[in-house]
């Protein structure tokens, strides 16, 4: 957005310079890039007029002008051949400074003395594409209005200051002059001046338009009625303004649309009233197959969810975006419909990307308008065609929804200071800022404000807060370390479960590791799993499956550490696996020492600290890559098993490696709450069994088939013995049991514990076809 520095002073008074201002506004947080300059350098520039010409003696393409700038008659050399007596003309006079810093002086030519040199647009540093086709060529010819003897730098904006803004996408309104007037506004404690305006619109005759509204996309539209309209070149100051402001001028009524965007913010289009088929303008999504010829020339293809402004036969205009060719303004236009809207910003913005066509008009309506700029726009609009001889009609069709209006907020001084660590800001400091800013003051105590209508972003009540934090001066907050006290936020109750997994885990002396959870689906293929999820457009080709199990990464981890001449490894991890589309959670523990039976250990740990409803079983199995006669399922868990060497082999691991990995999403809600008990205060007693059982019966069957028969008064069972061998029969294995004897309420007497204990191996022969080693 590039905002002239005198454009901005039609609406405020502004006591510094271009770049004070700048300074200022930045430290409001109105994000001005930088200050540009038109035709930077040139001075001494006046209006003056030619009182006669005649040819030069010495050359016949020369002529001698006598000038008028007031103060005196000079006379100028000059080779231009569209310059006549009578004509006001800008004068460089000796010791001017134009274009490319060229100084002029008195000189002669052909003998003829010359006192200054008449200027073309070029010498004054202004795009000739942008002027009409006869002020292109020779000296410039200005309005013959213009007084003579002026200095031109003010009219030709010359040395002109433009502020260049790049305005955020919350703040919409920094996208006209007027808008970002409202910040100097504030800045310096004064009041607008607002421009003028034709008169409050009333309700157009049907017969001349008629409106309709047929999508939501549209929430407002104003159609004017302009007549009598002559189609000409923009007076100079006004071309110059716009060139100022980075836009074309085209011809006086397109030049209004886009004056009333700079001004306002809010985007206009003129159609030639008498182009169109039906006077009826609808406001509708654009119709399969429906095509428009732009005035950019370009044919575009429109699709069913794109807003355009048409009749009932065509579209006129894509909404917000860009006029159509049939109905643009040309040189024979006479009769204007002017129309302003205020449309739905998303789809503004789709459109403009599907099209790929960004405008001016696009702009604006895609980052939100003032709900109300649309009356503004077009009464602003009207006065300046007024201006040009045109005649308005002061009717006009308004057609809407109910207008929106801004709800009432609380704003909390003590909260406000707090939070801004101001505590002297005083509260009719406060309530200043907020009007200055136009915010309406409901009320004191409480202190209730309404947000400007066209500050869309003013919501809640930290929004006003910035609001006083940006014009009270960030630079006066006090800078110290914040006070607020922090709490951490509680745990949920799966992050207690894994956190009380760790704390176990880590208590037996394992380390956590971190896998990604991105793999190479050729790796996981030879663990003998199938990949289900591949990601399309991976980083590397080797992070592009979702891993099955967790281990295969825990051994790229191991791995590294043995290369690294570690031993002794213990990892475990926590983390998501994925099977098909289902996620779940995982634990797995790997060991380079150690046998399945310490994974077995590592797991009956586990389920005792958990307090788990039941034990788990393992059912021998075989699985490739794993040792043929040391592998098992956990039971409605997971597994556990020794990697095969040869397997190992082809991972380039050379030391033995055992590991599980279980399921923690079926282990969670399996935990009960830890239930204590008081210390025993009667003796125990322990009597050992010795048994030949079956290879194939898990000593775990024996356990329980103990407690049970002990009831309360058998108080532990643990297995320390396991023997195979010569003495042992084949397929049969021999387990020591000690079993610990202990009443809650008494001393067992000898009688008791004996009793109980040949009942106990008894049954064990019985149930489970059991030998009996030792008493």
């Amino acid at each position: 957005m590039r905002i002239p520095f005198s454009w901005l002073k039609d609406f405020v008074d502004i006591p510094d310079t271009a770049e004070t201002l700048a300074e200022k506004l930045r430290r409001v947080g109105v994000p001005v890039a930088q200050v540009d300059y038109q035709s930077p350098g040139i001075k001494s520039i006046y209006s003056a007029k030619i009182l006669e010409m005649k040819p030069h003696p010495n050359a016949d393409r020369l002529r001698i002008a006598q000038v008028d700038i007031t103060k005196e008659k000079l006379q100028i050399v000059t080779g231009a051949a569209n310059v006549q007596p009578g004509d006001i003309i800008p004068l460089a006079v000796v010791g001017a400074v134009v274009s490319g810093g060229k100084a002029i002086k008195d000189s002669k030519l052909r003998g003829e003395a010359s006192y200054g040199m008449m200027c073309s647009a070029n010498e004054l540093g202004i795009s000739l594409t942008a002027l009409p086709k006869e002020q292109q060529e020779g000296v410039l010819v200005l309005d013959p209005q213009t007084p003579v003897g002026i200095d031109l730098s003010a009219m030709l904006l010359l040395n002109e200051p433009v502020l260049v803004l790049e305005p955020f996408a919350n703040r919409p309104d920094y996208l006209s002059i007027f808008g970002v007037a409202r910040e100097v506004a504030a800045i310096y404690g004064t009041a607008l001046k607002l421009p003028k305006f034709d008169g409050e619109p009333k309700d157009l005759a049907l017969d001349k338009i008629n409106i309709e509204l047929r999508n939501p996309g549209c929430k407002r539209y104003i159609a004017r009625y302009v007549t009598n309209v002559k189609i000409k070149p923009s007076p100079l100051p006004l071309a110059l303004r716009l060139m100022a402001a980075g836009i074309r001028p085209i011809n006086n009524v397109v030049d209004i649309t886009n004056i009333v965007p700079l001004e306002f913010g809010q985007p206009l289009h003129a159609f030639d009233y008498d182009r169109l088929t039906d006077k009826t303008i609808e406001t509708r999504l654009a119709r399969r197959g429906e095509k428009m010829l732009a005035i950019d020339g370009k044919t575009y293809e429109l699709s069913e969810t794109m807003l355009v402004i048409g009749d009932s036969k065509q579209p006129l205009a894509i909404a917000g975006i860009m006029g159509g060719k049939e109905t643009e303004i040309t040189d024979n236009t006479t009769t204007v419909l002017l129309e302003t809207a205020n449309f739905d910003p998303g789809m503004i913005r789709r459109t403009s990307l599907t099209l790929g066509l960004r405008t001016e008009s696009s702009r604006r309506f895609e980052k939100g308008l003032d709900p109300l700029g649309d009356d503004w726009g077009s009464r602003r609009a009207c006065y300046l065609l007024a201006q040009i001889g045109a005649t308005i009609h002061p009717a006009a069709r308004d057609v809407h929804e109910k207008l929106p209006e801004k709800n009432e907020i609380r704003v909390r001084r003590t909260y406000l200071k707090n939070l801004l660590g101001t505590p002297k800001l005083q509260s009719d400091q406060i309530e200043t800022i907020l009007k200055n800013l136009g915010f309406e003051i409901k009320s004191s105590d409480p202190l209730m404000v309404k947000g400007p209508i066209f500050r869309t972003d003013i919501v809640e009540e930290v929004d006003c807060i910035e609001e006083v934090a940006r014009h009270y001066g960030y630079d006066e907050i006090p800078v110290g370390t914040p006070r607020a006290v922090t709490v951490p936020a509680p745990l949920d109750k799966k992050e207690r479960f894994e956190d009380l997994v760790r704390d176990e885990l880590r208590a037996l002396g394992l380390k956590e590791t971190l896998s990604y959870s991105l793999g190479d689906p050729a790796y996981y293929q030879k663990f003998g799993e199938n990949v289900f999820g591949l990601i399309q457009n991976p980083l590397t080709e080797d992070r592009k499956a979702l891993r099955p199990l967790l281990y295969p990464g825990m051994l790229v981890c191991l791995r590294r550490n043995l290369n690294q001449k570690n031993t002794n490894l213990a990892f475990f991890e926590l983390g998501k696996v994925f099977e098909k589309i289902e996620e779940k959670r995982s634990l797995a523990v790997v060991l380079t020492e150690g046998s399945v039976f310490t994974l077995k250990g590592i797991l009956e740990k586990l389920w005792r600290s958990l307090h788990l409803e039941k034990s788990f079983e393992l059912k021998p199995e075989k699985k490739p890559g794993f040792h043929p006669e040391r592998y098992a399922s956990i039971e409605g868990f997971g597994f556990l098993g020794e990697l095969h060497p040869e397997f190992l082999s082809s991972l380039e691991i050379e030391v033995p490696v055992v590991l599980f990995e279980i399921n923690l999403d079926r282990l969670e809600p399996l935990v009960r709450e830890a239930k204590f008990k008081a210390l025993p205060t009667y003796p125990e007693s322990r009597r050992d069994i010795s048994l030949i059982v079956d290879e194939k019966l898990a000593a775990g069957k024996l356990v329980e088939k103990i407690q049970a028969l002990g009831n309360t008064l058998v108080e532990s069972v643990n297995i320390f013995d396991l023997y195979r061998g010569t003495q042992i029969p084949a397929q049969k294995k021999s387990l020591t049991l000690a079993v610990t004897y202990r009443a809650p309420d008494r001393t067992l007497t000898e009688e008791e514990i004996s009793s109980l204990h040949e009942k106990i191996k008894k049954e064990l022969e019985s149930t489970f076809n059991a030998v009996l080693r030792i008493g």
